[in-house]
């Protein structure tokens, strides 16, 4: 899964969603960008992840990965 945060969003959104993660047993990793920063969901994420991160601050769009190689490309 990818969380793809707002070009507007500030640190402490994305300290939220990687705390939120982090609470759920599952860990991101951050790609920063030169205008958004993308966050990689690691882990066995279940399909209501994707509802529950879509609704938090600062997230502009969640997107399902179906293989578990992105992070190899």
């Amino acid at each position: 899964m990818i969380v793809v945060m707002s070009a507007a969003g500030t640190d402490a959104q994305r300290n939220a969603v990687l705390a939120r993660l982090g609470d759920l047993g599952l860990r991101g990793q951050e790609i920063v960008g030169v205008s958004r920063t993308v966050i990689a969901v690691l882990g066995s994420v279940y399909p209501e992840l994707r509802d529950e991160l879509g609704t938090m601050d600062g997230v502009d769009e969640v997107l399902r990965v179906s293989k578990p190689y992105k992070l190899a490309s």
